[in-house]
Protein backbone atom coordinates (compact mmCIF):
# COMPACT_ATOMS: atom_id res chain seq x y z
CA UNK A 1 0.00 0.00 0.00
CA UNK A 2 1.58 3.17 -0.91
CA UNK A 3 1.42 6.23 1.56
CA UNK A 4 -0.55 9.08 1.74
CA UNK A 5 -0.61 12.86 2.59
CA UNK A 6 -3.72 14.66 4.18
CA UNK A 7 -4.69 18.00 3.17
CA UNK A 8 -7.72 20.36 4.58
CA UNK A 9 -9.67 22.51 2.89
CA UNK A 10 -11.73 25.05 4.25
CA UNK A 11 -15.05 26.25 1.90
CA UNK A 12 -17.93 28.71 2.92
CA UNK A 13 -21.42 27.22 2.65
CA UNK A 14 -24.53 29.15 2.64
CA UNK A 15 -27.56 28.12 4.47
CA UNK A 16 -31.25 29.82 2.70
CA UNK A 17 -34.14 29.20 5.31
CA UNK A 18 -36.74 27.87 3.43
CA UNK A 19 -40.09 28.94 4.18
CA UNK A 20 -41.67 26.67 6.47
CA UNK A 21 -38.73 24.86 7.30
CA UNK A 22 -35.70 23.80 6.39
CA UNK A 23 -32.45 24.87 4.04
CA UNK A 24 -30.98 24.89 0.92
CA UNK A 25 -27.03 24.39 0.84
CA UNK A 26 -24.87 26.74 -1.88
CA UNK A 27 -21.02 26.51 -1.71
CA UNK A 28 -19.76 29.42 -4.34
CA UNK A 29 -16.44 27.72 -4.24
CA UNK A 30 -17.85 24.84 -6.05
CA UNK A 31 -19.87 25.61 -9.17
CA UNK A 32 -23.24 24.45 -9.25
CA UNK A 33 -23.39 22.73 -5.73
CA UNK A 34 -26.89 23.18 -4.46
CA UNK A 35 -28.63 20.49 -1.95
CA UNK A 36 -32.04 21.27 0.39
CA UNK A 37 -32.29 19.81 3.74
CA UNK A 38 -34.83 19.86 6.89
CA UNK A 39 -32.54 19.95 9.44
CA UNK A 40 -29.26 22.49 10.29
CA UNK A 41 -27.22 19.66 11.58
CA UNK A 42 -28.13 17.06 8.54
CA UNK A 43 -27.87 20.51 6.26
CA UNK A 44 -24.09 20.58 7.88
CA UNK A 45 -22.98 16.78 7.69
CA UNK A 46 -24.18 16.85 3.83
CA UNK A 47 -22.45 19.75 2.89
CA UNK A 48 -19.44 18.49 4.74
CA UNK A 49 -19.66 14.94 2.54
CA UNK A 50 -20.58 16.39 -0.29
CA UNK A 51 -17.68 18.89 -0.51
CA UNK A 52 -15.26 15.58 0.08
CA UNK A 53 -17.08 14.02 -2.53
CA UNK A 54 -16.75 16.77 -5.38
CA UNK A 55 -13.14 17.34 -4.16
CA UNK A 56 -12.41 13.80 -4.77
CA UNK A 57 -14.07 13.48 -7.97
CA UNK A 58 -11.87 16.30 -9.47
CA UNK A 59 -8.46 14.73 -7.80
CA UNK A 60 -9.72 11.28 -9.62
CA UNK A 61 -10.44 13.48 -12.89
CA UNK A 62 -7.06 14.89 -12.50
CA UNK A 63 -8.39 18.75 -11.82
CA UNK A 64 -7.36 21.24 -9.32
CA UNK A 65 -9.19 21.67 -6.09
CA UNK A 66 -10.82 25.65 -6.31
CA UNK A 67 -9.58 27.90 -3.84
CA UNK A 68 -11.97 29.81 -1.36
CA UNK A 69 -13.51 32.53 -2.94
CA UNK A 70 -16.54 34.23 -0.57
CA UNK A 71 -16.02 35.08 2.98
CA UNK A 72 -18.84 34.35 5.56
CA UNK A 73 -21.78 36.77 5.93
CA UNK A 74 -24.64 37.02 7.29
CA UNK A 75 -27.46 38.18 5.12
CA UNK A 76 -31.42 37.93 4.58
CA UNK A 77 -32.65 34.78 4.89
CA UNK A 78 -29.48 33.16 4.93
CA UNK A 79 -25.98 32.46 7.39
CA UNK A 80 -22.70 30.94 5.93
CA UNK A 81 -20.24 29.00 8.20
CA UNK A 82 -16.57 27.53 7.11
CA UNK A 83 -16.86 23.82 6.67
CA UNK A 84 -13.73 21.88 6.54
CA UNK A 85 -13.07 18.45 5.29
CA UNK A 86 -9.77 16.06 4.75
CA UNK A 87 -8.80 15.03 1.60
CA UNK A 88 -6.36 12.15 1.43
CA UNK A 89 -3.70 12.13 -1.51
CA UNK A 90 -1.92 9.13 -2.87
CA UNK A 91 1.62 9.91 -2.97
CA UNK A 92 3.11 10.19 -6.69
CA UNK A 93 4.41 6.61 -8.01
CA UNK A 94 7.67 6.70 -8.98
CA UNK A 95 8.58 5.88 -12.62
CA UNK A 96 11.15 3.01 -13.23
CA UNK A 97 13.06 1.00 -15.51
CA UNK A 98 14.73 2.95 -18.42
CA UNK A 99 15.19 6.24 -17.02
CA UNK A 100 18.65 6.96 -18.44
CA UNK A 101 21.90 9.07 -17.20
Amino acid sequence: MSPISVREYFYTVFFNRVPGGGYIITVPALAEFSVETDDLEEAREIARYAIRDFLDGLIKNGESIPEEKVPPKENQGFFSECIGVQIFFPEPKVKSGSEGP
